[in-house]
């Protein structure tokens, strides 16, 4: 991160990394508008069924672009 804080990419792998160390806020202090950290700490968040605050997560994304198609709601899947 030091050597180019505002590529992205990088702040996207660093998050996944630090997540498997067992931390997940410092990714998300570092790059808070990273788009890819969000919607990875958001599937990490479900995965450890903290689903309020991955919803909390998604709503935040949606208010920083309403039009993006992945947080857009899924239709019911029905028979």
């Amino acid at each position: 991160m030091q050597l180019a804080p505002q590529n992205a990419g990088y702040g996207y792998v660093l998050a996944v990394a630090l997540h498997d160390q067992g931390q997940r806020e410092p990714a998300m202090q570092q790059q808070p508008f990273n788009r890819d950290v969000r919607l990875a700490l958001m599937h990490y968040l479900q995965q450890a069924r903290q689903v309020d605050t991955a919803n909390a997560l998604l709503e935040s994304l949606r208010q920083l672009n309403p039009y993006d198609p992945m947080l857009q709601p899924r239709p019911a899947s029905g028979s």
